[in-house]
């Protein structure tokens, strides 16, 4: 294999994809977990991920602290706490809510974090795509910032309308439910993308990517979205997305090639 980083990205085939069905909702939970033991036996890759955690840290924990402290207050704003039995419903929408909210947020200061800490996590991908022989070339910042954006506005747009949708008393839960679905999406996108940059795929293709591989990143985003709803937990969780999610598309491809 060459290792030149100018290398030409490999020409991937349209119908590659990560797993499907119930198997492959269980391949992309497992993933996150298999990237989180990698980088507690990799020294170069644990490194990497020092910087990336530190900026995921400082924003999570700016983010936890203001929606915790203004989580009843918003509630009340739409829906004034009840009396009766309906108070239940209200302590379980609000639970809705706030996860809910959690999600869309995480889908802001990840891809923030993401951007800022670029270099290292391009490492780790370039690492990984590059011990399972995979060739890639190094994208760089200005294209990789603009293939944030346009990743992101893609999944950030409809989860947030969902969201505020779900603000709606009563009828309100199924909406923040599917706001919750296309958050976990956008944070397995934001995972898998630098690996799906390096390796050649354009804007559309990598959009079209999430949706072939539709049960690993709502497997995948699922345990990363629900990680960071828990202290300390969540800062691992992202990390551990990437390095899990480009191992995986990474033996993916060493599938599809000719032996």
């Amino acid at each position: 294999m060459n290792e030149n980083s100018d290398s030409s990205p490999v020409d991937l085939a349209p119908d590659v994809h990560l797993g499907r069905g119930i198997s492959g909702f269980g391949s992309g939970v497992k993933s996150v977990f298999a990237g989180g033991s990698l980088l507690l036996k990799n020294k170069k890759l644990r490194v990497n991920a020092m910087v990336p955690l530190g900026i995921t840290t400082f924003l999570y924990l700016c983010i936890c602290t203001t929606l915790i402290y203004f989580r009843s207050d918003l509630m009340k704003t739409f829906w004034q706490q009840p009396e009766d039995w309906k108070i239940y419903l209200w302590y379980g929408v609000l639970v809705l809510l706030v996860v809910s909210i959690f999600v869309v947020l995480a889908m802001v200061f990840v891809p923030v974090a993401t951007m800022v800490s670029g270099p290292f996590y391009e490492r780790m991908v370039v690492q990984i795509l590059r011990e399972h022989e995979v060739e890639c070339q190094e994208a760089g910042l200005i294209k990789g910032l603009l293939f944030e954006l346009v990743r992101t506005s893609v999944f950030l747009g409809p989860a947030l309308g969902f969201v505020v949708l779900g603000l709606i008393p009563v009828i309100g839960a199924p909406f923040a439910m599917a706001g919750i679905v296309i958050g976990w999406l956008g944070l397995a996108s934001t995972a898998i993308n630098p690996a799906l940059i390096m390796t050649g795929h354009g804007p559309r293709s990598q959009i079209k990517f999430v949706f072939r591989s539709l049960s690993v990143m709502l497997g995948a985003g699922m345990v990363t979205g629900l990680a960071l709803t828990v202290p300390l937990l969540g800062l691992l969780a992202v990390p551990c997305s990437f390095v899990g999610l480009t191992t995986h598309y990474a033996k993916s491809i060493r599938m599809k090639q000719p032996l």
